[in-house]
């Protein structure tokens, strides 16, 4: 795939299940283009910044957001988001992604009409 126009992220909420994390992360990581970025926004009791810090890097962030609650937790990772995204999901955390997940999702959004993406885009601009 040529280069994109857009810039993917992803935005994770995750509250008390250590493992799970790892899983998506580590699926994340094989993909045959990289997300642009990617919040985990951690609302458990103990931070699990200790399980994923090994995922860590600039484009993959761990951010509290506690007390918990899904809304605030996305709220949160949007927030987050740097000003040049211009594509971004929610995640479960229990997800594993097929190694061109994203590729097949930028694919996607590469044919669609601007207007398509127009919500997602007013998302983004609305935090600046």
């Amino acid at each position: 795939m040529t280069e994109s126009r857009h810039k993917i992220a992803f935005i994770v909420p995750t509250r008390n299940r250590f493992e799970l994390p790892t899983q998506l992360l580590d699926s994340l990581q094989i993909q045959s283009i990289q997300a642009d970025q990617v919040v985990v926004s951690d609302g458990s009791y103990e931070p699990i910044e200790p399980n994923i810090r090994g995922f860590l890097s600039p484009n993959i962030e761990c951010m509290r957001a506690f007390p918990p609650g899904l809304t605030k937790q996305r709220n949160a990772g949007i927030r987050a988001l740097g000003a040049d995204i211009t594509l971004a999901g929610f995640l479960d955390d229990d997800m594993v992604f097929g190694n061109d997940a994203i590729e097949s999702m930028l694919r996607f959004w590469e044919h669609c009409e601007d207007a398509e993406g127009t919500w997602i885009r007013a998302l983004c601009k609305r935090k600046q």
